[in-house]
């Protein structure tokens, strides 16, 4: 290892380099249940909204690779600016044009889920980066999305009074 900082730019910026061609070289493909699930939303008006932690540019190229493109109405990036989880839920909120309380949050982490309570969202765990006892505050937790249904997301809200 060196204390020499020029050398330590010169490490990091070709990390970058490679890690960001590496990924530009990737092909992404939906996790299974995915595509039935998005368009089921979308042949119910359901409007969906992408949130990640990525650049516009990384996240446009992993989301046209996996061709689910054309089933969000809006993408919230890092060059959206948020600083927290919290900040990028409610700018997909907006992007919405729906209310936090009338929004599902899917999520595989722990802190996502406590963002989403936080911006007074729901949340749907995704069981498989962590184990389904550390997503027990989740209003409900899943393996795949292909177990998900209309009726499954109306239990998601049924402690609130219907619009």
């Amino acid at each position: 290892w060196t204390n020499d900082w020029g050398e330590i730019r010169g490490l990091a910026f070709e990390f970058y380099e490679l890690s960001s061609r590496l990924f530009r070289e990737h092909t992404f493909e939906p996790s299974e249940g995915c595509v039935p699930w998005l368009k089921l939303l979308n042949e119910y008006s359901v409007p969906c909204c992408l949130c990640s932690r990525l650049d516009a540019a990384s996240t446009d190229h992993a989301v046209q690779t996996a061709g689910v493109d054309k089933y969000f109405t809006g993408i919230v990036t890092a060059d959206d600016g948020p600083a927290t989880l919290e900040e990028t839920f409610l700018l997909g909120f907006v992007k919405l044009k729906r209310p936090p309380s009338r929004c599902v949050v899917f999520e595989n982490d722990p802190k996502g889920i406590t963002a989403a309570h936080d911006v007074l969202a729901k949340a749907v765990a995704i069981v498989g980066k962590h184990p389904g006892y550390e997503l027990k505050n989740a209003e409900m937790r899943i393996f795949g999305l292909d177990e998900l249904t209309l009726m499954s997301m109306r239990e998601v809200f049924s402690d609130m009074a219907p619009i």
